[in-house]
């Protein structure tokens, strides 16, 4: 499936590189929720690859919000909540 973000994301980045996930779309799948969680933040959302939604910031030229997730230790993968994203293709 493929999600568009639609508002900005809640999470621990600063708001002005938040902001820049607003109409990036990636291919996502449903978070099953697998994994230990340290909160419910992510309860309902999509999953997309770490390198996915970096390569998606940098297609869209929002190279200094892709430079800032590259530089820091992240997981395989990003959920977006539901909340903050539509499906676009099924």
């Amino acid at each position: 499936m493929k999600i568009r973000i639609v508002e900005t994301p809640p999470g621990p980045a600063p708001e002005e590189i938040r902001k820049e996930w607003k109409d990036i779309e990636m291919v996502a799948e449903i978070d099953t929720g697998g994994g230990i969680r340290t909160s419910n933040a992510s309860d309902g959302g999509y999953k997309v690859t770490t390198q996915e939604a970096i390569q998606a910031l940098k297609n869209a030229g929002k190279n200094e919000a892709a430079n800032f997730w590259a530089s820091i230790p992240l997981a395989e993968s990003l959920i977006f909540h539901k909340d903050v994203c539509i499906v676009i293709e099924d």
